[in-house]
This record gives C-alpha cells, sequence and structure tokens, in this order.
C-alpha cells in the first residue's frame, strides 16, 4: 500500500478492498446469485423430469436475473459474463476488489490500512499531480470588475521571494461572497520541479490585459518603513535621497511607480537597508551601491 510521499502511476493498484458480510453487501448477493444458479440448474432437471411445475423454473430464472443485475450495479459478475479490469478481481473467490489509482502524481493522504474496515463514499487516497497546482486567490470587491481582463498572474508563497507566475485563468467565481466582499479566482502555474506545494499561502496580483505606461523600478529598490513604501535615489555621487512612493502595479520582478521617481533617476537596489540604517545616524546619507 503506498504511503504518503509516494509516487503512483495511473492504474497501479492501491490496495485490495474484501467485501464484508451483511444484507444487501457485495459478498451477500455474490452468495445469493451463487445460490440461485444452483437452484436454476436444478428446477431445469426437476421440470424436465416432470416433478415440478414450470411455473417454478419461470420464477427461479427470474429471481436469477435480478440478483444478476444487482450484483453488477455494484461493479461485479457472476462469472457468466466477461468482466471489465476496473471491477473486482476474478482470483480467488471472486470477493476481492482492486482500487487502482485513477491519476499518476503523488500520494498525499491515505485514509486505510491493512485489515481497516471502510465504508461506502469514504475517501480512501488522495493523489495530487505536482506537475501542476492551482493557485486560488480572493478578489476584493473592488477590483472584481477588472478579473474579466485577467490573463494570468504573478505571486510569491510564504517562505520565499521568488516570483512565479500563474499562466491561465482555470475560473472565476459568479458572485462576490457575501462574508469576505471578495470573488473567487483559480488559476494554473506549471511546477515542474515541485517548489510549489499543495496548501502553502500565496500572495498574488492578477496581469491584466493590455499595458500602463509609466516609470518603473525592480522590486528589489523597494522598502517598506513606517507601513510606507519608500526608495533611496542617488542625487550624486555618494549621496542619496529617501523617496515615500506611490505603486502601480507589478509584474514580480519591476514595479510602476505613480509618484516618488522621475525617469532617469538611479534608485538603490543593492545595499538599500544599509543606506536606510546609515540615515538613521547621519544627516547626509552616504555610502550606498547603485544599480
Amino acid at each position: 500500500m503506498p504511503a504518503p510521499g509516494d509516487r503512483v502511476q495511473e492504474g497501479q493498484t492501491l490496495a485490495t478492498l474484501s467485501p464484508s458480510g451483511g444484507e444487501g453487501s457485495y459478498a451477500d448477493l455474490k452468495g445469493r446469485v451463487q445460490r440461485l444458479q444452483r437452484e436454476v440448474r436444478r428446477a431445469e432437471r426437476l421440470v424436465e423430469a416432470e416433478a415440478i411445475p414450470q411455473k417454478r423454473l419461470v420464477e427461479a430464472r427470474h429471481d436469477l436475473t435480478l440478483a444478476r443485475a444487482a450484483l453488477e450495479s455494484m461493479g461485479g459478475s457472476d462469472g457468466q459474463r466477461a468482466s471489465t479490469s476496473s471491477g473486482p478481481s476474478t482470483t480467488g473467490a471472486g470477493f476481492n476488489y482492486d482500487l487502482k489509482a485513477p491519476i499518476s502524481g503523488r500520494v498525499q493522504e491515505r485514509h486505510l490500512a491493512p485489515g481497516s474496515r471502510v465504508e461506502v463514499g469514504t475517501v480512501l487516497y488522495t493523489i495530487v499531480d505536482p506537475s501542476r497546482v492551482w493557485l486560488r486567490l480572493r478578489v476584493s470587491a473592488e477590483h472584481a470588475s477588472a478579473v474579466s481582463r485577467a490573463t494570468g498572474a504573478v505571486f510569491t508563497v510564504e517562505g520565499s521571494d521568488t516570483a512565479y507566475e500563474a499562466s491561465r485563468v482555470v475560473s472565476t467565481g459568479a458572485s462576490i461572497d457575501a462574508d469576505t466582499r471578495t470573488l473567487p479566482v483559480r488559476l494554473e502555474a506549471p511546477n515542474p520541479n515541485g517548489a510549489l506545494k499543495i496548501g502553502m499561502m500565496a500572495d498574488a496580483r492578477l496581469l491584466l490585459d493590455g499595458s500602463k505606461p509609466g516609470i518603473t523600478i525592480p522590486n528589489e529598490a523597494i522598502q517598506t518603513e513606517d507601513g510606507q513604501p519608500v526608495a533611496y535615489v542617488q542625487t550624486g555621487g555618494e549621496a542619496f535621497e529617501r523617496r515615500p512612493l506611490q505603486l502601480g502595479p507589478t509584474d514580480g520582478q519591476y514595479t510602476l511607480v505613480e509618484r516618488g521617481v522621475q525617469a532617469g533617476e538611479h534608485v538603490v537596489t543593492t545595499g538599500a537597508y544599509q543606506v536606510y540604517l546609515a540615515s538613521l545616524n547621519t544627516s547626509q546619507i552616504g555610502h550606498g551601491h547603485t544599480h
């Protein structure tokens, strides 16, 4: 039995289920069909010998037909017809059922152990294909009208500053959630190296169709001080000036600056925090690195 974390292939046997007893169970129906088959054969012999009326044989065949239909509705076979590969195993008594993986991927959860009892409708395995993942977003109601123009998204996940891209919109909600005042959006993102784990929290921005002209700066240049985005701009030599910023959209690497930086100015990317520390101790900011 594959354990969580194991890789499985489509069609691989995950477990073998042996139906338990009880009225209406698979084993009970299987036994009933076998008993009725014997009864029909016996009735045929007795009718031929004129020991019982024809009506008894007709009734026995009718009961057998109903029992076979009930058994087949559970994916079983009475051995008189060919059974499919996804149905109960034909080895041994024919009561076992091979549980097969519907897709290739990794086992995320396993909810059964050898010898345990399972009920109808119980989730036995959860298998995920980690090569592509879904990004589920909650877009605030004030921006919901723009979601129809979304072509993808850029996002980061907890514990990492790496920017990832979701290139396809899978679905969008039809209504705003009354409790959260958000619109659900689902996107698909490639995950070839498995860095994105199922269940991670993400911070994302939707990419909209069309472009907006303006000045952009590298995201590394943006610092947050007292809740306000700022950048340090080189004013000459090793002198720098702290500029509060009003930011626009970002693609995960560059961010549009609506106010705070002029075209052609140099902003600090490497060592911006050191420049900030120097600004706390001196009236003249210096000794920074510009790019």
